[in-house]
């Protein structure tokens, strides 16, 4: 089905009876079509360039199905930070939802037979049974639809925020609800973590390069106008200036200082230093000195921030001359008492103190 933008009056192309929304290509309207025609929900902004091994209009697989990858959205996390969602359209015509973060995707699909609790029941570590299996709430938050392309199978409204609930069971297994505005019956999604590998993924366009470099971004420091750097844009919410030492918060794409440190530190590992780990090439983005205190004596060690898009975010920890790398679990996977138990063993607990942050360099 092709109609004309009810903005710029471009053609635009309904290619699936069930889908919802349309992104013009060339003002970025979602337009919406109704029992009265076609209206328009708003404009997007300008898609952020992500690197991803998924692309608009790839052919994959889920497991003998074929699938098509028809739309995406960018959101906004309420604190700062962007990841990205999929509309894959699959053989047998049923939607799937596939989700992108910090180098993990999950693939999913709306259950609308699985009762859904109260969000203010759940909270961080809450054990909840979904569809017959128990999963552990990972996070509650809020988030933005920023941007968009291609076709979607809901009503996705230009700027509109709604709250969700993302769980593990520990084992691969991920869900998500979404609560919304509040206005509309949430909406839950069952599936597991997969890899661009165990897709099948092929073909799909070219991404563009349209608001910034993906490899990195230069924005000046408002007390020194210094130069920042940021090897992580669409993910920063916070950067040290290395001139003047300032702490500076630079989510919403607005600067502003919100601390000032009293000496600038020296790690041992320079910012930007690349290196080779278990899980690929990461590069050093961020540097904190910190202490913990026992018997009232700081002792301090240190951590590095660690990035790659197709990984995350990871640490290299360095405590008595012992470097750890450190990587995140799902959240379902540990199972906390007076000890801690992961993967069949049990850790005893060591050591429980306050710690403090000394210093910090580069972007977090």
């Amino acid at each position: 089905m092709i109609v004309g933008c009810p903005t710029c009056g471009a053609e635009v192309e309904f290619r699936y009876d069930d889908s919802f929304v349309r992104v013009c290509g060339h003002c970025r309207s979602a337009v919406v079509r109704t029992d009265r025609g076609v209206e328009t929900l708003g404009r997007f902004a300008d898609l952020v360039p992500i690197p991803s091994a998924l692309k608009l209009f790839a052919e994959g697989r889920h497991g003998t199905t074929g699938f098509l990858l028809v739309g995406m959205a960018q959101l906004r996390h309420g604190a700062g930070g962007v990841w990205q969602e999929w509309y894959a359209k699959l053989d047998g015509g049923q939607w799937a939802w596939i989700s992108e973060a910090q180098g993990r995707i999950y693939f999913t699909f709306e259950r609308p037979d699985v009762p859904v609790p109260a969000i203010s029941s759940l909270t961080p570590g809450t054990a909840i049974e979904l569809a017959g299996a128990t999963f552990t709430v990972a996070e509650r938050g809020t988030a933005t639809y920023v941007s968009a392309n291609g076709e979607i199978p809901y009503r996705l409204v230009p700027s509109s925020t709604f709250q969700f609930v993302d769980l593990s069971d520990g084992r691969g297994g991920f869900a998500t609800i979404d609560y919304g505005d509040g206005s509309e019956s949430p909406a839950v999604y069952l599936g597991y973590q997969v890899t661009p590998q165990g897709l099948g993924l092929s073909g799909g366009e070219a991404q563009p390069q349209l608001v910034k470099p993906s490899t990195g971004a230069r924005l000046a420091c408002p007390n020194c106008n210094g130069s920042l750097e940021l090897r992580a844009p669409d993910q920063t919410l916070r950067v040290a200036c290395p001139y003047c030492n300032s702490l500076v918060s630079v989510e919403g794409g607005t600067l502003s200082i919100i601390a000032k440190q009293a000496k600038k530190p020296v790690p041992a590992i320079a910012l930007g230093t690349k290196g080779s780990f278990v899980e690929g090439e990461l590069t050093v983005i961020g540097y904190v000195a910190r202490s913990a205190c026992i018997d009232l004596t700081w002792w301090p060690f240190e951590e590095y921030l660690l990035y790659a898009p197709s990984v995350g975010f990871r640490w290299l920890v360095c405590s008595d001359g012992h470097w750890s790398y450190v990587q995140p679990v799902a959240t379902g996977a540990v199972s906390v008492g007076l000890d801690a138990k992961y993967d069949g063993v049990t850790f005893q607990r060591f050591q429980s103190t306050e710690l403090r942050v000394d210093s910090v360099l580069g972007e977090f």
